[in-house]
């Protein structure tokens, strides 16, 4: 081998090394970190997550089982999951918040978390409302334009309280980091697989809910990679570096 090949061989290498670096991690990578941010999180997020999730899985499992078997009242459970609903939108900004400081390696009260929160519950509501209103419409126009939208919109959240954008402003930030970063097709994939489970009555449904809630925090540690990598570092955030020291 001429010394010309080797130099080339090396300089291979090296790219394919650095490339590797700054590839995303896959969405499975993502699990244990995220347990672990909710367990360095835990009181907040039963507070903020669990106890919203847990109301609403309650209602919709209990809702199927009364449809499927043709008896009961369905009252109560429309209250629980009223309660479940209202919950879950007040806690939600809190709730990011918290996945956030947890992709930094960092705690963070869930009384500040969630009073916090209430500062971006407007604009929260507007992200919710534009995002859906764009599925659907790009669902009824054609199914292939949602799946193509649908990834782009993922991690909105996460751009607008972070970056304390408005909606449009952090749908537009979320779809150019995608082009250039893609990343969450995984994550969708991974939270399918996930409520699949929950097809099998109480079991599944058990499953589901408890796993659903130890992965939500995979949404923040995919954002925080991104950053990292648009500073054009390797997509490593405190909490990985922290899962892989144990």
């Amino acid at each position: 081998m001429t010394k010309e090949t080797k130099t080339s061989t090396k300089s291979h290498k090296k790219k394919a090394v650095s490339e590797q670096a700054h590839t995303l991690p896959g969405a499975f990578d993502l699990f244990n970190p995220s347990v672990n941010i909710i367990r360095n999180n835990l009181t907040g997020f039963l507070l903020l997550v669990g106890i919203p999730l847990l109301l609403l899985s309650f209602n919709q499992s209990f809702e199927w089982h009364i449809g499927a078997h043709g008896y009961g009242h369905k009252g109560a459970t429309s209250i629980v999951g009223i309660i479940g609903f209202v919950l879950t939108v007040l806690a939600a900004p809190g709730a990011i918040m918290l996945q956030l400081a947890g992709a930094r390696n960092e705690t963070l009260d869930y009384k500040e978390a969630f009073r916090d929160g209430l500062d971006y519950i407007w604009r929260f509501i507007g992200l919710a409302l534009l995002s859906g209103l764009m599925l659907i419409v790009a669902f009824v126009l054609l199914v292939v334009p949602f799946f193509i939208l649908l990834p782009r919109l993922v991690l909105a959240t996460y751009y607008l309280i972070d970056r304390d954008l408005g909606p449009v402003e952090a749908i537009k930030a979320s779809m150019a980091d995608y082009k250039k970063y893609k990343g969450t097709w995984g994550i969708l994939g991974v939270n399918v697989l996930l409520a699949l489970t929950g097809a099998v009555p109480i079991v599944g449904w058990i499953l589901s809910t408890a796993l659903g809630f130890l992965y939500r925090p995979a949404g923040a540690i995919r954002y925080e990679q991104i950053k990292e990598l648009a500073k054009g570092k390797p997509p490593r955030t405190p909490i990985e570096a922290a899962t892989i020291a144990q």
